[in-house]
């Protein structure tokens, strides 16, 4: 069977390696993949940076890929909830279900997870399995440029839930990525009014911002000279130690700032200021499988977020899609395989 893998810690990809075929044991489902995406989480560990790697414990060689929509081929024995034939969509982790973080609804931090293309192998082949508990029917109407975006709009809806938004909260995202675009969408999806804050160099995604329903878009100079001190929720999605910082001075005395990027340097934090005004900073990670059960109907609702797929390449163009996603060319690149194969021709 044909897979996209990262053969070792040395960042060399097999394109088209030939891996063992997967078979869908109890509680389990045998998928086809229908599009994959490829995230900035990807690439760094593909690049081996060590901040992003130090969180995944890869066993090599290892199939790349954990955002995708797949198409259900068989499911093992007690599957009930999903039949062959139905498109799904599906969180990355793999958690035990047993410790203290999953019982009370934190899967996300528990310490026997693994992460599905980052851990264990991801989705870029020809076929992979994936636990009957961490998939979700999708209406098969919905075009894939949006379907393949449901996994990082769960990372986006558990910020917001991180939040803890009160009505009359003034809330901004910093950071016109995906995953800040996907906040701005998973905030309009909530009823909360947004402004999106970005560099100069970022004009056309800060259009986009406002496209996709954000109130106002700001530079990070002009929001720190208008709107100094203004938010009660900054939520950080650039993943760079300065856009932290920045969302540190914008957020008022109470204020809450959610960090959801990974940042490659170390931030300096003024501990004081967040003494004196009784700030919070609080980290996201991912989503717990609660936040699934939102995710499908959320997503349906937003069709304007399928417009952040600004590249549709085939699988075997895995290489092309890093460039795009390391010189920011791309906003979200999809790779896709053919009907029935796994090499595919770019699309239109």
């Amino acid at each position: 069977m044909r897979a996209i893998v990262l053969e070792n810690s040395s960042a060399r990809i097999a394109v088209e390696a030939d891996v063992d075929a997967p078979v869908a044991g109890p509680g389990e489902v045998l998928c086809e993949a229908l599009a994959v995406g490829l995230c900035h989480t990807d690439v760094a560990m593909i690049r081996g940076f060590p901040n992003v790697r130090a969180g995944y414990s890869p066993a090599y060689p290892l199939v790349l890929g954990h955002e995708f929509v797949a198409r259900i081929v068989r499911t093992g024995p007690g599957v009930t909830s999903v039949s062959v034939g139905d498109v799904v969509v599906s969180g990355s982790h793999i958690s035990c279900r047993n410790c203290k973080y999953c019982v009370r609804g934190e899967s996300e931090l528990c310490r026997n997870k693994s992460v599905i293309g980052l851990d264990v192998d991801g989705a870029l082949s020809e076929q992979f399995v994936l636990p009957e508990i961490i998939v979700r029917r999708i209406d098969e109407s919905i075009p894939l440029e949006l379907a393949v975006l449901a996994e990082p709009f769960a990372v986006a809806l558990h910020a917001v839930e991180r939040a803890a938004y009160e009505p009359g909260d003034k809330v901004a995202v910093i950071g016109p990525g995906p995953v800040g675009l996907l906040t701005v969408g998973a905030m309009i999806a909530e009823g909360i009014r947004t402004d999106i804050i970005g560099l100069p160099s970022d004009d056309k995604q800060l259009q986009l911002g406002l496209d996709l329903g954000a109130a106002q878009a700001f530079t990070v100079d002009e929001a720190l000279t208008t709107n100094l001190g203004a938010y009660d929720i900054v939520i950080e999605g650039a993943g760079h130690h300065a856009a932290v910082d920045a969302a540190i001075r914008l957020a008022g005395p109470g204020g809450r700032v959610v960090c959801v990027g990974l940042p490659e340097h170390e931030t300096l934090i003024d501990t004081a200021e967040f003494a004196r005004e009784e700030k919070l900073l609080i980290g996201s990670r991912a989503y717990d499988l609660s936040t699934w059960d939102k995710v499908p109907a959320l997503l349906a609702a937003s069709p304007g977020l399928a417009r952040l797929v600004t590249h549709k390449l085939a699988m075997t163009d895995i290489e092309e899609g890093i460039r795009l996603v390391e010189n920011r060319t791309a906003t979200k690149v999809m790779l896709s395989p053919e009907v029935g194969g796994f090499s595919a021709h770019p699309a239109d």
